[in-house]
């Protein structure tokens, strides 16, 4: 089942989220405690005016498990990056307001797509993308836009076959994506 996610799916969302930290090699990781760092995130999440605030994502359960999610937003969406400076203080966080700040190019933002390793290759992220587009929809989008590692081949093929087109490369903590978009 699809469904919106809930502040208490939030640790699960965030510990899925270190898989795509990991894969961008995210300075975050290396600067701080993991620990710390998902404690940190969690109070994120619970924060309308933020990008990862739950309200934002939608999440797969099998089972009653949180087996992935996608986070995504109109594009232009501002952070108060306020929030960030204050849990750096509250967690003694090394400079939690790192994320790279992303083109908009007038779209409904894909921002996090993840599935866990254990539940890939079903479908998941494929279901999760086609409930991201009917959200957009909904929400009077006529399109939606992702940004995929330029390395990611089996990630771009896959979006590739839901109709996703490379349209600009961006860069983000130091890696060359493709930004892809397609109409809604």
């Amino acid at each position: 089942m699809i469904r919106e996610a809930t502040a208490v799916d939030l640790p699960r969302i965030i510990e899925l989220n270190k898989i795509i930290m990991n894969d961008m090699e995210h300075s975050m990781l290396a600067n701080n405690d993991w620990a710390t760092l998902k404690e940190a995130l969690v109070e994120v999440g619970r924060h309308p005016e933020m990008k990862m605030n739950f309200r934002h994502i939608l999440v797969k359960v099998i089972d009653d498990e949180v087996v992935g999610f996608v986070c995504g937003y109109m594009g232009g969406f501002q952070e108060n990056h306020e929030v960030y400076h204050e849990l750096e203080q509250k967690y003694g966080i090394d400079t939690l307001d790192q994320f790279d700040e992303r083109e908009t190019f007038n779209e409904w933002y894909l921002d996090s797509i993840v599935v866990s390793p254990d539940f890939q290759r079903r479908g998941i992220g494929s279901e999760l993308i086609e409930a991201a587009m009917d959200r957009a929809r909904n929400h009077g989008h006529a399109r939606i836009g992702l940004n995929c590692d330029k390395a990611n081949e089996k990630a771009r093929k896959a979006y590739e076959k839901l109709g996703f087109k490379p349209i600009a490369e961006v860069t983000l903590e130091g890696h060359l994506y493709d930004h892809m978009q397609r109409s809604l």
